[in-house]
């Protein structure tokens, strides 16, 4: 597991998904603007990739949730099906596989990113209360994404469903 925020330990992207979406390769030249500029602005002249965003916070989620209840399994061909359609998006966009490597290298490192993160994080984290200690909190609120068919649900499998 690839963690993006050292404060919450159990909150990570697999490496898998961060390698698939940084497709691998060596550091080209990074795009236009920064890592920081383009999650939801194009300030520094790059395109935004804030659909990209919006599929790490609940991808992780779902890997918060499976990690910390075990009748909730995470989907991988769930994961494996956001990556190809994201990696064809973000080529449409004109981004490279070299440019998505550097801009994956410098997510760890960029403050505006691991602010948002950490954010929306906490704000998960409260809204099921979440607890460590507690994994009916995770099932709980696994159990509660798969009913509403949210977007973490997409990633979610109900192992006491399943025949």
């Amino acid at each position: 597991m690839r963690q993006l925020r050292p404060s919450c330990p159990g909150w990570a992207v697999t490496g898998a998904a961060t390698l698939a979406l940084a497709a691998c390769g060596p550091v080209g030249v990074a795009p236009q603007g920064t890592p920081g500029d383009i999650f939801g602005t194009t300030e520094g002249g790059g395109p935004s990739l804030n659909y990209i965003y919006d599929e790490i916070v609940p991808l992780s989620a779902a890997g918060y949730i499976s990690d910390n209840c075990d009748t909730i399994a995470f989907s991988q061909v769930e994961e494996d099906r956001m990556l190809r359609d994201l990696k064809e998006r973000v080529l449409e966009d004109g981004i490279t596989p070299n440019q998505m490597d550097a801009i994956f290298k410098g997510l760890d490192e960029n403050a505006e990113f691991q602010r948002r993160l950490s954010a929306d994080q906490s704000a998960y984290i409260q809204r099921w209360l979440l607890d460590e200690d507690r994994p009916e909190t995770f099932c709980a609120a696994g159990k509660a994404e798969l009913a509403a068919n949210s977007k973490v649900a997409r990633f979610l499998i109900d192992t006491e469903r399943q025949v």
